[in-house]
């Protein structure tokens, strides 16, 4: 009997550091990003590459985040990942910037991101657009048995039939694990 997809919600190390871009300066982290978007001929790893030098992110997550997501490598062949990357967070980003178009005196909205992995074949990006954030899905067209185990900040889970509070990413948790 085939074993069920375990299906994983997480963050990795570099979306924490994403995550936390948004959560410094908001108004400033969501311009920046907005204005390195704006080139709709800029493919994703340009877009990446020029973000990265400019906070500080390490260049070789960059060179990973071009070979496995968008050289055709692994689970991500024949996606277009490239694509759904830039509308998703253009459109995101749009989201969040809506309360400072509105009223200029007001501050965007933070930008959170969360990676799934177990949820199906297609490669997409699931946007929410909340009261005080816009909230991104990722979903990948991988299976995997855990998250991260480099994140800070864990993930858990509690399963039909288990009925237990099971870290599924970042460090030890109150489990242990």
């Amino acid at each position: 009997m085939d074993q069920p997809t375990q299906r994983i919600i997480y963050k990795n190390t570099s979306i924490e550091f994403l995550d936390n871009f948004y959560r410094g300066d908001v108004n400033r982290a969501v311009d920046t990003a907005r204005q390195l978007l704006s080139n709709t001929n800029a493919d994703a790893f340009a877009v990446a590459d020029s973000w990265a030098q400019g906070e500080g992110f390490d260049d070789d997550e960059v060179q990973a985040f071009g070979n496995t997501w968008l050289a055709g490598a692994d689970a991500f062949d024949g996606h277009d990942v490239d694509g759904v990357l830039r509308v998703a967070y253009r459109e995101a980003l749009d989201l969040a910037y809506a309360p400072r178009r509105d009223a200029p005196s007001r501050d965007a909205k933070l930008v959170e991101t969360f990676w799934l992995t177990g949820f199906g074949d297609l490669f997409e990006i699931h946007v929410h657009d909340g009261d005080d954030r816009v909230t991104m899905f990722m979903i990948l067209p991988s299976d995997r048995g855990y998250g991260s185990k480099r994140a800070s900040t864990p993930s858990y889970v509690v399963r039909e039939g288990d009925l237990e509070l099971r870290q599924t990413s970042g460090a030890p948790g109150p489990e242990g694990t």
